[in-house]
């Protein structure tokens, strides 16, 4: 039939009307009707099939756009896992290459989308794109992330081939897009279950699609297989009754479920058992019931559901829709569900259609919305009838049947309990979790059976059973991390099950959930405890002899044995925070100093041990200061940071610290002492959070930052010495020293000895406070502290700081001789004449930085620096603490450039000396007249040793006559004596009298101001020979009232002198000299010129030459030893 032109118009006008409605239908838009029908030959050449696509194609790219992912170029993106999704959402549209170029620069976004713009002019397609993309922001972390998890990868029990093997050729791309098939099959194998693997390895496929085919074919006859044994057909069981009769522990509702549960545990033989533990019990392990859980999703929402063949229709709660949020889908039809039991009611809100998944697989059910229930969401005979499900009780698993699949479910734990976020623990450390109890809402005193010791073991973990409450389906229990590395836990780790107590059997817990302690030590630990336990042992080894005292102490230290556990660091519980007040100022930051690779080594296995005892954490602080190696004496290096800056801009903190002085002043008169050692004291003590960024210290390697107080800052010991005191309380006045990280226990008798250690250990345990055992000395009676050694009555230098300072050679620089001086300047006060001796010394240190090179160390320095050290050996460095009623004498004296004193009591006609004190006059001090300088020897005397006096009344004997009356007020004619005396007013009162004794008799003090230099005949013990004529011809009555004053001043030198340098002694002491015995020798038969020598009175003379009197004079001859 032959059609005519309008005919064929109008058909091709109907086709058109016919694809424009077709289009509108699939593509969502509206396409208007034309109304230039006449342009004919426009439409007969124009593409209409491209236009169609491109509009469909805008269609859905606009309905999807909110849904394709975006991609910004931030480190924690993967940039092959982004191209390969966005692919394959444009790849299901049907774009080209070209369209995908032109399209996915939309999902390009801050940095990612600058990195394009900048490069536009390279990239003009899509390969190009893809390649340039993946170059510029893949990160080898997200390739090793890959790698490490293909390694890893085990098919699950329930997972399908399919699945595992999308999941691994995930990974497969995120680690190399090239990979052969070869070393992807490898991997495959690798991870596939052994019920499969075998005849996969046995067929050797050689492309992953070879393998995909293979591994399916095997599952699928593995699954018939598995379908022949031990099949439960619920389909074939027509009656709640005939399950019932079947399988027993299924009951008709969840509440007699739950009663059935609890009867049964009632019944169940359950003992209390001793675990050898002297504080607690533990019970039985209890069973487990017999109620059937799965894990299903609903909204990407876990939902632990239980499987309940009583019900006929599925349940959920309206809690669990909220939760949901899907009270928009529920089908409202109010009224009352009665349960199997035929006398539980339960409100009905209406029912509502759930999409849930079971292992990744999607499943449609009508769940009734109730008010409450013993479970969130129960599963009943509707769903099971749906998916002709199996139960296998053997295999404690589901077999669900479903579009010609077999899919296997594996029961769940009824009461698992699963953390409810990740969890992360320092090394050696305990952290309190939350674990999520699904099966559970509210309940008191439940047994919480935690996971296998093995599994612990394989996660670095410990947890111990114990009971709980369940509150809102939350527990809390307590996770120790043993070992020295961080552990990280995944959230939904099962940690254990919650199973019921029954009411008849009450057992104490072993351990409480907040209060857990381990069950298990390692070999390691178990090694530790024994050698710790070895070192309490040596600690009271000294008691031996006293089998009463050694017991005592042995039980105190096992008793507060955690004290002294160094195995894992702990931060002190304090109120009080380390703060750096550093104002308004912008952060402080420095590049790092430069280090060998040695150094950055050590510097390297320092930051690892930080890391691991939680010291310090990694950092992204604006702060930063640099970190300094000092080489130590043996070779090792010093980890010091330089907080010099910090410091410069940090308000100083004021607390007020003790002296040395003072805190051995105290320790007079007690008996027994005790030292302890604060471990790391530093590190125990915590720091403000907000500070915490400013301790940021930087190396070459890394930036970190500190969890606790660290060495080196300004305030450091301030905020230490503030948090002991606030710990210890007012003890500290009593019976308990603090100096920095030491800790010293005085008492009277050993009694109260040991009740103020019970008393400190309580508190210092309280407070998780640990103590360095090895540092430690328990119940001594003589201590060493602070550098002496401290019995009741006397202090005394330690010997191996005495020996420290002998051991020092000659200094050659600045710094070496401020050292030395420094050092032995902490023993002036047992030094008699110190400032004298050290007078030359102190003439070259006081120097200013600017003139550090003028230093010099000529033979003047090297003989005082001897003369030093030779007293520290020759000296009785013996000071007496002072005694409770004896009255003091102080006796002072000053030199044209020096002033010193003497403190002393006579106890039993015995003299103590309790201190020595000199020091070198300043410049204008030596303009000062000589009763000037005489005052200010016994003001500076008594003011200094106030801490000894307290108060108490003192005799001063001093060898200027004008100040004997000086304390009374009597004018004196000074008038800066009189100044002084206004000053002092108020230890005036404590000076009983002034003794005037002759400058000869007042050797104790006079030699505090007085030096042994040539030519100062004057000061010298000298005899000339025109005196010894003057002597001779004395008249009779002269020599007896001579005599009688020489023995009134020997009586009262005898008394008050220091030292007896009487003839006598010293012709004794020469006599048992084996070198002044050779020349005494050697003179009297006449070998020894005696130019040199003489012998007079029995005493050994050495013959000098005085060069301004230009005549001979002989002083004694001592050994110079």
């Amino acid at each position: 039939m032959v059609q005519t032109r309008q005919q064929l118009k109008r058909k091709e006008e109907f086709d058109e009307l016919k694809f424009n409605k077709e289009f509108q239908r699939l593509a969502g838009i509206e396409i208007g009707q034309t109304t230039h029908i006449q342009d004919y030959e426009y439409f007969v050449y124009r593409p209409i099939l491209f236009t169609m696509t491109d509009k469909l194609i805008n269609t859905l790219l606009s309905h999807n756009l909110d849904k394709l992912p975006k991609f910004s170029g931030k480190s924690n993106e993967n940039v092959t896992k982004w191209l390969r999704d966005i692919a394959n959402e444009l790849n299901m549209v049907k774009l080209d290459d070209q369209q995908k170029y032109s399209v996915v620069q939309t999902f390009l976004v801050d940095d990612a989308r600058r990195w394009f713009i900048n490069n536009m002019s390279t990239i003009n397609d899509w390969s190009t794109f893809s390649i340039e993309i993946h170059k510029t922001f893949s990160s080898i972390m997200h390739q090793e992330l890959a790698l490490k998890k293909v390694g890893s990868r085990q098919q699950a029990y329930d997972e399908t081939v399919l699945h595992y093997y999308n999941d691994m050729i995930e990974l497969f791309d995120m680690i190399d897009l090239n990979m052969n098939d070869h070393y992807k099959i490898a991997y495959l194998k690798v991870g596939l279950k052994t019920s499969l693997k075998k005849e996969v390895i046995r067929r050797d496929p050689q492309t992953v699609a070879q393998f995909l085919e293979l591994a399916q074919a095997e599952e699928k006859l593995d699954l018939s297989l598995n379908m022949e044994m031990n099949n439960l057909q619920l389909s074939h069981i027509d009656s709640v009754s005939a399950i019932k009769s079947s399988i027993k522990p299924y009951l008709s509702s969840p509440q007699q479920q739950q009663q059935q549960y609890k009867l049964y545990q009632s019944s169940t033989n359950v003992r209390c058992y001793k675990l050898g533990a002297n504080d607690g019990s533990a019970l039985a392990k209890l069973h487990s019931p017999s109620l059937i859980f799965i894990s299903t999703w609903i909204n990407s929402i876990r939902i632990s559901t239980m499987i309940d063949t009583g019900a006929t229709s599925s349940l959920i709660t309206m809690s669990t829709i909220i939760k949901l949020n899907c009270q928009d889908q529920i089908h409202r039809q109010t009224g009352e569900i009665t349960l199997g039991d035929s006398s539980t009611k339960i409100t009905q809100h209406g029912w509502i259609c759930l999409n849930l998944k079971i292992n990744n697989v999607n499943y449609q059910i009508r769940a009734i919305v109730v008010d409450c229930l013993t479970n969130h969401f129960i599963l009943g005979m509707d769903f099971l009838r749906k998916y002709n499900i199996e139960i296998k009780i053997s295999q404690q698993c589901l077999v669900i049947h479903y579009k010609h699949q077999y899919l296997y479910v594996k029961f769940e734990r009824p009461n698992s309990a699963r953390l409810s976020q990740q969890c992360i623990i320092l090394p050696r450390c305990k952290a309190v979790a939350n674990a999520v109890i699904p099966g559970i809402s509210n309940e008191k005193k439940m047994y919480l059976n935690v996971i296998d010791q093995r599994i612990q073991q394989h996660k670095r973990i410990r947890i111990c059973d114990g009971l709980v409450n369940v509150k809102d389906n939350n527990i809390q229990l307590i996770i120790d991390n043993p070992t020295t590395t961080i552990v990280t836990l995944p959230k939904s780790m099962v940690v254990g099950t919650v199973d019921h107590l029954p009411t008849d059997v009450y057992c104490s817990t072993l351990f409480s959930s907040i209060e857990t302690e381990e069950t298990y030590v390692t070999r390691e630990e178990e090694k530790q405890s024994m050698d710790l336990h070895k070192t309490i042992l040596t600690l009271a080894q000294h008691l031996g002899n006293s089998q009463l005292y050694y017991q005592q102490v042995i039980n105190l230290l096992k008793n507060h044995i955690i004290l002294f556990d160094t195995s894992q660091s702990r931060i002190i519980k304090t109120d009080i925070h380390h703060v750096i007040n550093t104002g308004n100022h912008s952060p402080i930051n420095a590049k790092p100093y430069f280090k060998t690779i040695e150094q950055r080594k050590n510097i390297q296995h320092e930051i690892d041990n930080m890391l691991k005892a939680g010291i310090i954490i990694p950092s992204h602080s604006p702060w930063s200061s640099p970190v300094v190696l000092l080489k130590k004496p043996n070779g090792e290096f010093r980890f010091i940071i330089d907080y010099r800056k910090l410091n410069s801009i940090t308000t100083k903190d004021c607390y007020p610290q003790p002296t040395v002085e003072e805190l051995i002043n105290r320790l007079g008169g007690h008996s027994w002492f005790t030292k302890l050692d604060l471990k790391s004291g530093y590190y125990q003590i915590p720091i403000h959070p907000a500070d915490k960024s400013k301790t940021a210290f930087i190396t070459q390697d890394g930036l970190y930052q500190f969890q606790v107080l660290p060495m080196g800052l300004m305030n450091a010991p301030p905020s230490f010495q503030r948090v002991m005191n606030n710990i210890i309380g007012y003890n500290r006045w009593d019976y308990i020293l603090v100096y920095l990280d030491d800790i010293l226990v005085f008492s009277h008798s050993f009694d109260d000895h040991m009740k103020h250690l019970q008393q400190l250990f309580n508190v210092l345990n309280t407070h998780q406070f640990t103590l360095n055992l090895a540092k430690c000395s328990i119940a001594q009676q003589s201590i060493e502290f602070l550098s002496h050694t401290i019995t009741k009555d006397s202090i005394v230098p330690s010997k191996q700081r005495i020996q420290a300072i002998l051991d020092m050679p000659q200094p050659t620089s600045l710094s070496q001789a401020n050292k030395f001086i420094g050092k032995i300047g902490w023993y002036r006060r047992f030094i008699p004449n110190f400032a004298q001796i050290a007078a030359p010394i102190h003439k070259v240190t006081n120097k200013i930085k600017q003139k550090k090179k003028e230093f010099y160390w000529s033979e003047e320095q090297i003989q005082a620096a001897n003369k030093l050290k030779r007293v520290l050996t020759e000296e009785p460095l013996v000071l007496k603490y002072p005694h409770p009623t004896a009255s003091f004498i102080l006796s002072t004296d000053a030199s044209e450039y020096a002033i010193g004193g003497t403190l002393k009591q006579i106890i039993s006609g015995q003299v103590h000396y309790n201190y020595f004190l000199s020091r070198l006059l300043t410049a204008t001090e030596r303009n000062y007249s000589t009763i000037d300088r005489e005052a200010l020897a016994i003001f500076w005397c008594m003011e200094k040793l106030q801490q000894y006096l307290g108060g108490r009344d003192v005799t001063i004997i001093s060898d200027h006559k004008p100040l004997q009356q000086f304390h009374k007020k009597i004018k004196v004619n000074s008038k800066r004596i009189e100044h002084w005396l206004i000053k002092h007013q108020e230890i005036i009162p404590q000076i009983t009298a002034v003794i005037y004794r002759k400058g000869s008799h007042h050797g104790d003090a006079d030699g505090m101001s007085r030096p042994d230099i040539d030519g100062h005949h004057n000061h010298l013990n000298v005899t000339t020979r025109s005196m010894t004529r003057i002597n001779q011809h004395q008249s009779p009555n002269n020599d007896n009232a001579k005599s009688k004053s020489t023995n009134d001043d020997k009586e009262l030198t005898l008394k008050y002198m220091t030292f007896n340098f009487s003839l006598e002694r010293i012709s004794q002491e020469q006599k048992n000299d084996p070198e002044m015995l050779r020349i005494r020798q050697q003179l009297l038969q006449k070998e020894f010129d005696k130019k040199n020598y003489v012998i007079e009175n029995d005493v050994l003379y050495k013959i000098i030459q005085l060069t301004r009197a230009h005549t001979k004079g002989f002083v004694d001859s001592i050994d110079s030893r």
